[in-house]
């Protein structure tokens, strides 16, 4: 029990046998029912004054899990088709070698993270799509869940605004759709979001998660140095933050000649990057839009101003970091003028962060936030269910109800 206790340290979870036996029997009524354990996951969360950590991890399993069987059922689409191809075909005779030329057969050691994960998937379940993206679905939300939660509670927020964060985590359509198209991006946005979660409450880095996020997925790396700033964390003050966004608007606005200066340096990494930064050409993508951007956007951006000029004596730090960390990724978004597939790339992490945020446009404890947190959520569920999520790519609603977990780990709804 003491080694459990150590691996799960980071997240804080009780380790008690009672606890670890609760949370056991969630799975198993998972396996028979995934909708049913999450109803009563929700329902007994909602029903205690005072939910225990086990509680709230077992709702926060069945989430995620009940997510990952909704993208298990998905018809593939756009890059879902290329990552469900890769997995299906990839060669695991050589351990080593498939790890290497996981994507595509050659020599490649791009995010080596991403492709060991994935060689370990496809061990484990053979060539079974469906499997990786229940998997890959489960750790992203999961890891947000977890971070949200670590935030939450140590920014001293009420039980109802955990929840309804975490439900607008996990109904935010835009956010959603898009976690096994971009799925590199997805889990190593998660990995990193819990990193920072983990920094902002302790103030240590959980370097594991650091470094593996990165390899993941290298425009993390953007997010990860951020977190190393030690100013965002111990002389974090309206005043600074003031100072610093003024100063990252300075380096946006010369973002594209520091590109040109790098792509000149004629070193292989540096002015590849550099390149990259420079370029001006206009990409066409599927998942970007302004409008629906700017739509969301704007209300957050408004809500973390409000976080950060009403905590001027740091009570509720970790989630002034996170405001901090919302308004330099939109204005990072803004600097990439005419690229739009970069453009669309930090949109999905400007999603991933939005939960920490919206939210809490108010100081705790005020009705009208409470009205305005549980109004918020409600809208977002409404329009998951009923407005955005196009039922006819997925299993039907009433399968998904009545099911177990197995009919759709073997039900084929595609062929690769």
């Amino acid at each position: 029990m003491n080694y459990i206790s150590y691996l799960l340290s980071p997240f804080k979870i009780e380790t008690s046998l009672y606890s670890v036996f609760k949370v056991c029997c969630f799975i198993m009524l998972f396996l028979f029912n995934p909708t049913i354990a999450l109803l009563t996951s929700f329902v007994l969360l909602l029903g205690y004054k005072e939910p225990s950590k086990s509680d709230y991890v077992a709702f926060y399993i069945c989430l995620a899990g009940w997510l990952g069987v909704l993208n298990m059922t998905k018809q593939l689409f756009s890059d879902q088709f290329y990552y469900a191809r890769v997995f299906v075909h990839a060669d695991v005779s050589n351990f080593i070698e498939a790890v290497i030329k996981y994507r595509g057969g050659k020599f490649d050691l791009r995010e080596p993270a991403f492709n060991l994960f994935s060689v370990i998937c496809r061990l484990l379940y053979g060539p079974n799509p469906r499997a990786y993206f229940f998997t890959c679905t489960f750790i992203i939300y999961l890891l947000q869940f977890m971070a949200l939660d670590r935030v939450l509670r140590h920014s001293d927020r009420e039980k109802f605004e955990i929840i309804c964060s975490i439900l607008l985590s996990a109904f935010f359509y835009n956010a959603f759709i898009q976690s096994i198209h971009v799925l590199r991006q997805a889990i190593a946005m998660s990995i990193v979001i819990y990193a920072i979660a983990f920094k902002t409450t302790t103030g240590k880095n959980l370097w594991i998660f650091l470094v593996t996020a990165v390899l993941m997925h290298n425009m993390t790396a953007f997010f990860v140095l951020l977190s190393l700033i030690p100013l965002l964390y111990d002389k974090l003050s309206l005043k600074n933050t003031i100072y610093f966004i003024m100063g990252y608007v300075v380096l946006m606005a010369t973002y594209v000649q520091i590109g040109t200066f790098f792509e000149g340096v004629d070193l292989a990494t540096i002015s590849k990057i550099g390149s990259i930064m420079s370029s001006t050409r206009i990409d066409k993508v599927e998942f970007f839009s302004w409008y629906v951007l700017l739509v969301y956007a704007i209300p957050s951006l408004v809500s973390a101003v409000s976080i950060i000029y009403r905590n001027k004596d740091r009570q509720e730090l970790p989630l002034m970091f996170f405001s901090v960390f919302y308004i330099l990724t939109f204005l990072l978004i803004i600097s990439f003028s005419g690229r739009q597939t970069m453009q669309a790339r930090y949109s999905f992490c400007l999603y991933s962060l939005m939960p920490f945020v919206l939210p809490f446009i108010l100081p705790k404890g005020n009705f009208y936030q409470r009205m305005f947190c549980i109004t918020i959520t409600l809208f977002f569920v409404y329009r998951f269910f009923f407005v955005d999520l196009n039922w006819k790519l997925f299993e039907s609603i009433d399968n998904i109800l009545l099911n177990n977990f197995s009919y759709f780990w073997n039900t084929k709804y595609y062929n690769i």
